[in-house]
C-alpha cells in the first residue's frame, strides 16, 4: 500500500480515508487499517532504531549510543477480565548499556483515532493499567494520536494531531540519517498526505460567477489584511508566488471555490 501510494498507483487513501468524506464503512475498521498500514512496517526494521524512533516521539532522548536497545511492538493486546483494555499498540523497549550493565525498560499505550474522537475515560483507564505495569519496575508513557489530542488530559500523556505527528517524524528522519527507518517516515508521510494530513496549500483557481458585481473592483474578496487577488469572472494564481498565498496548519478540505450571487 505506502509505495503504490508514493508512485500514484492509487487513489485509495483519498477516497476511503479522507477527513472529509463520510465513510459507508464503520470508522473503526479504518482506523484499525491506519493503524496497521502506518506501523506495522516497524516490525521488519532494525530495532535499535525503532526504539530510539519511539523514545523520540515520547521526547526522550538515549542517553548513550553504547546502548543497546530491543522493541516489542503488540498490536491491539488485550487485557483479560470484563473490563478489557485494548490500547492500539502497547511498545515495549528495553535497554542494557555496554559500559554500567544497567537495564532499561520503557512502556508505551498508544491510542489512535481517525475520523473520531478520543475520550477521557478510555485514556484514564489504559492508565490505570499502565501504572501497574509500571510499578513493575517499567517506565510507563502513553500516546494519544487524534485530531482532538488536546482535549484529554494525562500525567505522561504524549499528545499528537495528525498533522504534528507528520511534522514529528520528519524532523526524526533528518536526524537518522540514510536509515531504513527514514526510508519508513517518507512513505508513511506520503500516505498521510494522500489521506488529507497536510497544511492548506492555497487554492488551485477560483469561479466567481460573471453575472455578480462586486461593490468595487480592486478591493480583497478574502483576508483584507493583504490583497491576494481581486473580484474577476476567473482568477488564475499562476502569476503569483508562494509568499504571496496564506497557509493553514491542518488539513486540505478544498482546493477549488466557486463563488456565486445569492443576493
Amino acid at each position: 500500500m505506502l509505495h503504490a501510494v508514493e508512485r500514484n498507483k492509487t487513489s485509495l487513501p483519498q477516497g476511503r480515508y479522507g477527513f472529509v468524506r463520510e465513510a459507508s464503512e464503520p470508522r473503526r475498521t479504518q482506523e484499525d487499517e491506519i493503524t496497521s498500514i502506518v506501523f506495522g512496517p516497524l516490525e521488519f526494521l532494525d530495532e535499535s532504531d525503532v526504539a530510539r524512533l519511539w523514545l523520540h516521539l515520547i521526547g526522550e532522548t538515549p542517553q548513550s549510543i553504547d546502548t543497546a536497545w530491543s522493541c516489542q511492538i503488540r498490536f491491539w493486546p488485550k487485557k483479560a477480565g470484563r473490563d478489557g483494555i485494548e490500547p492500539d499498540l502497547r511498545v515495549d523497549l528495553r535497554a542494557k548499556s555496554s559500559e554500567t550493565q544497567d537495564e532499561k525498560h520503557v512502556l508505551i499505550l498508544v491510542e489512535l483515532k481517525w475520523r473520531s474522537k478520543a475520550g477521557q475515560d478510555q485514556i484514564d483507564r489504559q492508565k490505570e493499567h499502565g501504572e501497574k505495569i509500571a510499578a513493575e519496575g517499567w517506565h510507563f508513557h502513553q500516546m494519544l494520536i487524534s485530531n482532538d489530542a488536546y482535549a484529554i488530559d494525562g500525567k505522561n500523556l504524549r499528545k499528537y494531531s495528525w498533522i504534528d505527528l507528520v511534522e514529528t517524524l520528519k524532523k526524526f528522519a533528518k536526524q537518522a540519517g540514510k536509515r531504513k527507518i527514514s526510508r519508513w517516515v517518507n512513505l508513511v508521510c506520503t500516505f498521510l498526505e494522500g489521506c488529507g494530513v497536510r497544511h492548506f496549500r492555497g487554492f488551485a483557481w477560483i469561479k466567481v460567477d460573471a453575472s455578480f458585481t462586486p461593490p468595487s473592483i480592486g478591493r480583497a474578496i478574502l483576508w483584507q489584511s493583504r490583497k491576494f487577488f481581486t473580484w474577476s469572472p476567473a482568477v488564475d494564481f499562476a502569476p503569483y508566488q508562494p509568499v504571496h498565498r496564506i497557509f493553514w496548519k491542518g488539513h486540505s478540505f478544498f482546493d477549488t471555490l466557486r463563488i456565486d450571487c445569492t443576493c
